[in-house]
């Protein structure tokens, strides 16, 4: 057993030197369990935690069959909040009322400049600049929080042996993000058209106020996409091993992948495309390119209810050029991993060792993540949390459930949190 502890640091090392796209939970069981699945991942699903388990011993008998679907969004900064609060204040609808009513108002004291048409403009005029504050403070609350989004579809056929087990892996995962930048040189013309506004000596009726011209051209706000969908397949293997007097489990999978990653930047005028034009703004911005790469796992079982694992995801470390030349790092990404596990239930505790990128766009994020199952004759019911130890915001509960049929079984499981919203299914067999 010693020899397999000293494996774990250089691992650790390695992977916590670099970002990784994110972590994700790619089927419905380990959702359920607050993510989890690198000591506990089941038989069918072993493969997309951690290799090594298809070498451990399992309630399969011979074959396993899963095809698993997940789906996350996540809202790491409050960025709804943002919008949903520009929206109820009606920033864009008070600004459109202020600007009609002071430009009535000027138009009216320049034709008639009488006490009672200076009144109108100097009350027109306050409303305008106090309309025009809150719509840059408005801007200003949803600037630079981002949206994401996680997505993976994959099948899975696995086989067991004595002391060891192999699977066929087929699947995306997708990871991706959109963000609003606005922009200083924005934000600070809107104010010098409020300074230029307070700064009119209203007791001065031959001198009318001078605004800033402001037109969407002129425009450096932007608003950012970027994702990277990456379409792979591999041949999963995992052996149990004697080492000295302990038996230890370790796996691997090389895989192939494509890469598509999608990168767009809406700025100035371009803010109001919409329809066709955009679309076609964002196949042009698609680009896609072939790569391989490995996951390896290890793990351990102690008195057969007890184990730990570890595995990194990408071993290899691969960089992508997007279509506007920035980067989408695919890159090892570390989580180790321990369970306990009877007949009937089960309990596991997940940690990410390495701190992760989403595709360049979003908070970083590093889980930890606890969750248990008890197994109820053909039911499995199942629960969870996690936290991201880099953003203690995005914590959630999880939850959801497992039928068995015979050979048949499906597995359903949800994570809802203040800033996150995730949800998976898988339908599979054993025979």
């Amino acid at each position: 057993m010693r020899k397999l502890w000293i494996i774990f640091p250089y691992m650790i090392f390695y992977a916590a030197t670099v970002h990784a796209v994110p972590f994700m939970a790619m089927d419905a069981r380990a959702m359920a369990m607050g993510g989890t699945g690198v000591a506990s991942a089941d038989f069918h699903n072993a493969p997309l935690y951690n290799p090594a388990l298809l070498g451990a011993p399992s309630k399969t008998n011979v074959f396993a069959l899963g095809v698993p679907f997940s789906a996350r969004f996540a809202d790491p900064n409050d960025l709804q909040k943002a919008l949903t609060d520009f929206k109820s204040n009606d920033y864009q609808g008070k600004f459109t009322l202020a600007s009609s009513n002071f430009d009535t108002a000027l138009n009216a004291y320049s034709v008639t400049p009488s006490v009672a048409n200076l009144n109108t403009l100097v009350a027109a005029k306050s409303n305008l600049a106090s309309a025009i504050l809150g719509l840059n403070n408005g801007f200003r609350s949803f600037s630079d929080k981002p949206a994401e989004i996680n997505e993976s579809l994959n099948a899975v056929l696995s086989i067991a042996g004595h002391h060891w087990g192999a699977a066929l892996t087929v699947g995306e995962w997708a990871a991706g993000g959109l963000v609003g930048h606005y922009a200083k040189s924005d934000a600070d013309t809107l104010d010098a058209i409020v300074n230029s506004l307070n700064q009119w000596d209203n007791t001065a009726t031959g001198t009318l106020p001078t605004l800033v011209n402001f037109t969407s051209p002129q425009m450096q706000s932007s608003v950012a996409l970027r994702g990277v969908m990456v379409i792979e397949s591999g041949i999963a293997f995992g052996k149990k091993q004697n080492v000295g007097d302990e038996d230890i489990y370790w796996g691997v999978t090389p895989k192939v992948q494509q890469i598509n990653s999608f990168d767009a930047l809406f700025s100035g005028a371009t803010l109001g495309t919409v329809g066709g034009t955009a679309t076609d703004y964002l196949k042009q911005n698609v680009k896609k390119q072939n790569g391989f790469n490995l996951d390896t796992g290890v793990g351990y079982i102690y008195e057969r209810n007890w184990r730990v694992g570890a595995t990194i995801k990408n071993l290899l470390p691969m960089t992508y050029k997007t279509a506007l030349n920035n980067d989408i790092k695919i890159v090892p990404a570390l989580r180790i991993g321990g369970a306990y596990q009877t007949p009937r239930l089960t309990g596991t505790l997940d940690l990410d060792i390495t701190e992760n990128d989403p595709a360049g766009i979003g908070d970083k994020s590093r889980y930890l993540a606890i969750g248990g199952e008890v197994d109820v004759w053909i039911v499995q019911i199942r629960a969870g949390a996690r936290t991201n130890l880099s953003n203690t915001r995005m914590s959630s509960f999880t939850a959801g459930l497992g039928l068995n049929l015979w050979l048949l079984h499906a597995d359903v499981g949800a994570m809802v949190g203040s800033n996150e919203l995730a949800a998976a299914a898988q339908l599979g067999m054993n025979f």
